[in-house]
């Protein structure tokens, strides 16, 4: 079998360590807009400390920005799921967080001070905030737009008192009269208004219509001012290009002669020699590339020829730019780099680093990764138990028990299942394949053997959980 290393190149720890934060945001997002819509008191605490976060790292020069804008294009194209939240409210949630992190990004152009940043950031998350209502609705007209903004305003009265709070009610403002409410002119819309309209504008244009996702962000800039120039403020539009930088993270490019990869990091001092994670051929297929980071500040004699969307991707390499979920990040790691030439996966040096004892019990059976299918039944409800199974990559959907269509909850990357079989010995659901992939089928004897050495079963789970680094039960 041949293990891919696109993994290791484009999804580095501090990346990884994200996924957790983001999937607390969006959950908390969701959590807060469906609270308002309720008529329920809400914090803004949570959010105001992801503001304080983003723009600390911000002030520090960090990376932190990068790290989300890559996770959350993602998550705009449907690659992923959060239990919980609905897949119609996912893809706008996550719109909703790039703009707070383009709207800060550009504000911090701007020199806006800390306390400014921070009513942006809170503006940006909540001025379209009525937007929620509309959700899974598809096609409405203008009218109806228009109706649950403004409900989505009403909910944010008890916050009235607050700077960020102005600032959102004025997002809708252009500077031409054209906007609402008040149809405000020129200095009467306040600079942050501006910042999140044009930002939410922009948005518009690059990431929803499939056919403009593979403009370059200050084409697409240079179309929405063409069309609307009377509408926004030139100052603004200049620095949102200096926040984006022409190569966004999280954005596809060709490396002339090298191949095709994702921005990982892009920075405004150099803004056209972004650090590129290269894990395809110049088109688009595995062959003749070594996957590889190139950072091209440090090679001047290479460049990016063209700049693209994740969308542009052709199905069969979407897998490549999936990354690895939950904490299951080591073991997809194991998987994907031990050499198709070593002949027992537990001399790979990972494995070295543990105790004899602990290598003594394990089996090379029990990393072998198996493929699974679209459509495939991985267990079935009242079956004998004798694995759990850890996912590495695709989709599963555990079934309610009794019905054969009825799913109570998705798993993919990171996820293990079939734990409780430990215990009762009998499958109590089913579980089917949603999307093609691969596990790592972990056998009971190998949870038995490691129990009977270590007579707590919590710390049984805890080893074999610490050998593919995922969370203990």
């Amino acid at each position: 079998m041949t293990y891919s290393s696109a993994t290791p190149v484009l999804f580095d720890p501090p990346f990884l360590a994200e996924q957790e934060p983001v999937w607390r945001a969006l959950t908390a997002l969701d959590q807060m807009l469906e609270g308002l819509q309720g008529g329920r008191s809400v914090s803004l605490e949570g959010v105001s400390r992801l503001i304080d976060r983003m723009i600390d790292d911000m002030e520090a020069g960090g990376e932190l920005d990068c790290h989300w804008q890559r996770w959350l294009v993602r998550f705009v194209y449907g690659r992923f799921q959060i239990d919980g939240i609905a897949p119609e409210h996912l893809g706008w949630l996550a719109r909703i967080l790039h703009r707070m992190v383009v709207a800060l990004k550009t504000g911090a152009a701007l020199k806006l001070s800390r306390t400014h940043l921070h009513d942006l950031g809170l503006a940006a998350l909540l001025h379209d905030c009525g937007a929620f209502l509309l959700l899974g609705q598809g096609r409405v007209t203008t009218a109806e737009v228009h109706a649950a903004i403004f409900r989505g305003w009403e909910w944010l009265l008890p916050f009235e008192s607050e700077r960020w709070s102005g600032i959102a009610m004025g997002a809708m403002e252009r500077l031409d009269g054209s906007g609402y409410p008040e149809k405000l002119k020129t200095d009467a819309v306040g600079l942050e208004a501006r910042i999140i309209g044009l930002v939410a504008s922009f948005q518009a244009v690059v990431q929803p219509r499939e056919y403009r996702t593979s403009l370059l962000p200050g084409m697409a800039l240079d179309l929405l001012l063409k069309k609307e120039r009377d509408k926004f403020d030139p100052k603004v539009a200049k620095a949102l290009l200096d926040a984006l930088t022409p190569y966004p993270p999280g954005s596809l490019v060709l490396v002339e002669g090298v191949g095709v990869g994702e921005v990982l990091v892009s920075r405004g001092q150099t803004p056209v020699r972004p650090l590129v994670g290269v894990v395809l051929g110049t088109r688009m297929k595995d062959e003749g590339v070594h996957p590889r980071r190139i950072d091209l500040r440090d090679n001047a004699m290479v460049f990016v020829s063209r700049c693209f969307s994740l969308s542009a991707l052709p199905d069969e390499q979407w897998s490549r730019f999936d990354p690895p979920l939950g904490k299951a990040v080591g073991a997809v790691h194991i998987v994907q780099t031990v050499d198709e030439t070593t002949p027992d996966p537990l001399e790979h040096p990972f494995f070295q680093l543990l105790p004899e004892a602990m290598r003594q019990g394990l089996s090379t059976q029990a990393l072998a990764p198996c493929p699974m299918e679209t459509g495939q039944t991985l267990m079935r409800e009242g079956e004998q138990a004798d694995f759990m199974v850890l996912i590495l990559t695709g989709q599963v959907a555990i079934l309610e028990p009794g019905s054969a269509d009825r799913i109570i909850a998705r798993r993919g990357p990171g996820s293990t299942i079939g734990e409780m079989g430990l215990f009762e010995g009998v499958r109590q659901n089913s579980v089917r394949v949603e999307s093609s992939g691969s596990y790592v089928r972990l056998p009971y004897p190998e949870v038995r053997a490691l129990q009977e050495r270590l007579p707590n079963l919590r710390e049984a789970l805890e080893v074999l959980h610490r050998l593919h680094s995922i969370s203990a039960l």
